[in-house]
């Protein structure tokens, strides 16, 4: 089974053969207190380069970051948000039942 650096490397590939990063995506703690749950919870954080954009790309990346966070790192909840003004990313985070 491939790390998920390499299942991110794999999508960007498919997209762009040059290798160059194309777009970034982060997890972030949302605490460490184990009694309250947030050492089980996560924000994630994103962004793909505008040239990019309606490819698909980031809905796959996301989507296999949060089946790894759930799965591989049994996370209780993992949260993101986005500008009000991120048509976008609102679209994108609905898709993927955000």
């Amino acid at each position: 089974m491939q790390n998920l650096h390499e299942e991110f490397a794999d999508i960007c590939d498919r997209v762009k053969k040059t290798h160059e990063v194309i777009g970034v995506f982060e997890i972030n703690e949302r605490g460490i207190d184990e009694t309250s749950g947030l050492d089980r919870t996560k924000e994630v954080g994103f962004l793909v380069d505008q040239s990019f954009w309606g490819q698909g790309i980031m809905t796959e990346v996301l989507s296999r970051m949060i089946d790894y966070l759930f799965k591989d790192l049994n996370q209780l909840e993992v949260w993101a948000a986005c500008y009000i003004d991120n048509e976008g990313c609102q679209h994108l985070l609905k898709k993927i039942r955000f």
